[in-house]
């Protein structure tokens, strides 16, 4: 019985084709967008949950909590639950006046 052994060629490294771009490069990912802390003002007047969670920084489950505890007001339509830009800005502004 005689062995076989395949042989295999080494792939050549990749080598960049097209022109070559003058610009500069891109910011680190951390540094490429900016908050902008006055956000809010641009946002529709009732928030999806989804958009709370971005806006506060909170997981859907604390938000959901915030809504059985009625610290945070919001009201449905249809199956469709809305959070009011005014109630999150006076959530905001309830947890700083404890916080100070």
């Amino acid at each position: 019985m005689t062995l076989v052994a395949r042989v295999t060629q080494k792939s050549k490294p990749r080598t960049r084709t097209g022109p070559i771009s003058n610009s500069p490069p891109l910011p680190p990912r951390s540094r490429r967008f900016v908050v902008v802390p006055s956000a809010i003002p641009d946002l529709p007047e009732a928030l999806t949950v989804p958009e709370v969670m971005r806006a506060l920084r909170l997981s859907r489950s604390k938000v959901y909590d915030l809504f059985r505890s009625r610290q945070l007001e919001s009201f449905t339509a249809g199956r469709a639950r809305r959070v009011p830009v005014a109630a999150v800005r006076q959530y905001m502004q309830d947890r700083l006046e404890e916080a100070a």
